[in-house]
């Protein structure tokens, strides 16, 4: 019974010291460019003019009413935990950029009224973004996007400039700096040729490129 005793407390002892001072982690790749590694420019500009969305009071928008700003395109949802972990640096990156030439939108892709959408973007202090929405997936299929969170890169003409995969944050130097350079069409978004508007793709064709 000592014994047991003993190894018990033991037992105890270890656990309290790895609870008190857990393990330090390696930090994750990419950290220090606030996860903009895993941004891919486009190959071609090519606009998506039947991209359709609810707007606020649930009027129908597309995404060529934005045409005349660059604007960053964040497909998210309020059950995703990464969505929700980058949110306030969306919020923070309209803050420091938003104005007439560049524009967060973000894009709920989920069945739920603006006002529930509002309330959550206020818990994550993001009251400064639209509560966007589309509740039938479409949006997803005519942009070509197969996960959440993920982000497009659209240029003043509402051409892609390039997207991201995943969370990302977005208020990080690296991150200001893309954005910068978006707006001014400098660096590598210099180096993207024009190419085929989905204007010219039968509807099916578009939502599959």
């Amino acid at each position: 019974m000592a014994a047991l005793g003993a190894v018990f407390v033991l037992a105890l002892a270890a656990w309290t010291i790895l609870y008190l001072n857990p393990p330090q982690q390696k930090p994750q790749a990419g950290a220090a460019t606030g996860g903009l590694q895993n941004f891919v420019p486009a190959t071609a500009r090519r606009d998506f003019p039947q991209a359709t969305f609810q707007g606020a009071n649930g009027e129908e928008l597309l995404l060529d009413a934005f045409r005349g700003r660059t604007i960053l395109v964040n497909l998210w949802a309020s059950w995703c935990p990464p969505c929700i972990e980058e949110m306030p640096t969306l919020a923070r990156l309209q803050t420091l950029q938003g104005g007439e030439d560049f524009q967060v939108v973000t894009i709920a892709i989920e069945d739920a009224e603006a006002d529930e959408l509002r309330a959550v973007l206020q818990r994550l202090q993001a009251s400064n973004l639209p509560p966007y929405r589309n509740s039938d997936y479409r949006l997803m299929a005519t942009l070509g996007v197969r996960g959440l969170p993920t982000s497009l890169l659209l240029d003043k003409h509402g051409r892609e400039l390039g997207r991201l995969s995943g969370p990302a944050q977005w208020d990080s130097p690296s991150a200001l700096r893309l954005i910068e350079n978006a707006r001014h069409g400098s660096g590598i978004f210099a180096r993207i040729p024009d190419g085929a508007s989905t204007r010219q793709l039968p509807p099916t064709e578009a939502r599959q490129s």
